[in-house]
């Protein structure tokens, strides 16, 4: 999270806690707080935050979201002066790598972040083979609409 003008300095934020908002509606997944610290850059804050994908995964089940699962990601910033904030996250240049992370619960987990068209960080998981064919699915679709808009001409 990136310093306003001084302001949340001097609410002197104390911890941050995200949470995972299905994209298709409904209500977010938190994450229990972790304790903020100053920026190794001196401009802003960081924290880690641990969580396990596979736990998000099977909460987006428990919730009806089969084959892929699409997440943004907010964070809540609890200050030492009672004042809170929640904001979409910023993704960093080169972190956003798509996954394929061996799980004992599905098999294999697909994890992809990405930044949406306003800029902000989300999740896309697709837990099992069954998740994992809906992904390529749908990569394979988005790739035939761009090659049939170049052959044609159109514009995206």
């Amino acid at each position: 999270m990136r310093e306003l003008y001084g302001r949340l300095a001097q609410a002197r934020p104390q911890t941050v806690r995200l949470s995972f908002l299905p994209r298709a509606g409904g209500e977010p997944v938190q994450v229990r707080p972790v304790e903020l610290r100053p920026a190794a850059d001196g401009d802003g804050w960081s924290a880690e935050v641990p969580f396990r994908l596979a736990s998000l995964a099977a909460e987006g089940r428990r919730r009806g979201l089969r084959g892929m699962q699409a997440w943004d990601v907010r964070a809540a910033v609890d200050c030492a002066d009672g004042s809170s904030a929640v904001t979409s996250l910023r993704p960093l240049g080169g972190l956003l790598r798509r996954r394929a992370l061996p799980s004992s619960r599905y098999g294999v987990l697909l994890a992809q972040p990405y930044r949406t068209a306003s800029g902000a960080l989300a999740l896309r998981l697709a837990p099992g083979a069954g998740g994992a064919l809906t992904f390529v699915r749908n990569r394979l679709d988005r790739a035939r609409t761009r090659r049939s808009r170049q052959s044609t001409g159109e514009k995206a």
